[in-house]
């Protein structure tokens, strides 16, 4: 397995778990009887759990960790450095080993997203966990489910989109909502505006949440500032209220919350390695690498850490479906909103027009490196888990 880049065949006796590091690892036990299934497992010291593994003099681990002890015959690992880059390699490897129930074996809860189908005549924000190519505009990943219908909320209020789950059919004898009668809704329902009126809000709305607020607030601030500067104050103050509520729905946004096409960033972690960093490429919301930033290299290499980033980051984005997508978004999704979150993060839109932040991206790297920062599996699980 590409993956896993340490091999060595069981072996009885002490000198064999001697020779294993008491490091983070992601492994994977070959046994010996055809047709069975390997064991995949993950943990902060790879010494410790073969032990409880494969010794059949140690103590029993749990009733969820099985005893292979004379039944293995090999096994495969590759050490890690942090618990972001352990979930991303045992997803692929449990994808690639058991096709028919790495779901279930991985407990991989979906993400929690925002969509709006532009392809619907009427379309409205709803919640939705799992990415298809559809041609709708993806908002995510929320934390929780309260925080994306807290978020739909805000949006749609803001661009009066509707709320309601029923078939449009323009009639204005229909009687309508509450929304419509607050104001708070176009009331398509009741043919108060046309089609392509409606499309041009929720075309306003789909652009709104690729800028993250930018594409409202930045000419409402134009017009704030003209109004004040000939001393229009009654407007000014008017156009400060509507600024106040897009300041309000983008309050409703967590960070990382990005449209999956605006979802480009940067995973800085700690590396299994001395003096290295692990950079992980987010690209539409997709998680590629880790690719290796060895700086105790670096030190004597013409190139400099700036051109080796340059060449992964400004690479075309490998090709990915939507089902990758989906979990891809649940791996990111449970590493953004853990409490401590190891490692960095850095969003492309960061950089001044729209390029990467390079400098700031070297600069992280260097507090990962520092004297200060955080034990890789300081806060991470400390036993090994099967997939």
């Amino acid at each position: 397995m590409e993956e896993l880049d340490q091999h060595c065949a069981v072996e009885p006796g002490e000198a064999f778990f001697a020779r294993l590091p008491e490091q983070p690892a992601v492994f994977v036990v070959e046994l010996e009887a055809a047709g069975a299934q390997p064991y995949l497992g993950r943990t902060s010291s790879l010494r410790r759990a073969l032990r409880q593994l494969l010794d059949p003099s140690a103590p029993p681990a749990g009733r969820s960790r099985p005893r292979l002890a004379g039944l293995a015959r090999s096994v495969s690992y590759r050490l890690t450095g942090s618990s972001f880059e352990q979930d991303l390699l045992v997803y692929r490897l449990a994808r690639r080993l058991f096709p028919d129930d790495w779901r279930r074996r991985l407990r991989l809860r979906p993400p929690l997203l925002l969509k709006l189908d532009l392809a619907r005549p009427y379309p409205r924000l709803r919640l939705a966990r799992q990415v298809r190519a559809d041609g709708a505009c993806y908002l995510g990943p929320f934390p929780t489910r309260a925080a994306a219908a807290e978020a739909a909320t805000a949006l749609a209020g803001l661009f009066r989109i509707r709320r309601c789950h029923i078939r449009i059919e323009p009639d204005p004898a229909f009687p309508g909502c509450i929304y419509g009668e607050m104001k708070q809704c176009l009331a398509p329902c009741q043919a108060a505006v046309s089609q392509a009126e409606y499309a041009a809000a929720v075309g306003a709305l789909a652009e709104f949440c690729h800028t993250r607020g930018a594409s409202l607030a930045a000419p409402l601030e134009q017009e704030r500032a003209l109004a004040a500067g000939t001393e229009d104050f009654e407007r000014a103050a008017a156009v400060q209220k509507r600024l106040d509520r897009v300041a309000a729905a983008v309050q409703r946004l967590p960070e990382p919350v990005r449209t999956l096409e605006k979802l480009e960033a940067v995973v800085l972690q700690p590396s299994a390695h001395p003096a290295a960093v692990e950079v992980f490429r987010i690209a539409h919301g997709t998680i590629a690498g880790p690719a290796r930033l060895d700086f105790g290299g670096l030190a004597s290499a013409p190139r400099s850490a700036e051109t080796l980033l340059r060449q992964w980051l400004e690479a075309p984005a490998p090709p990915t479906t939507p089902e990758e997508q989906t979990d891809h978004l649940a791996l990111l999704a449970r590493w953004l909103y853990a409490r401590p979150r190891s490692g960095e993060l850095l969003f492309r839109e960061g950089a001044p027009g729209g390029g990467w932040p390079y400098r700031r991206i070297v600069r992280a790297c260097a507090r990962l490196l520092g004297p200060a920062a955080e034990r890789p599996f300081a806060a991470g699980r400390s036993r090994p888990e099967s997939a």
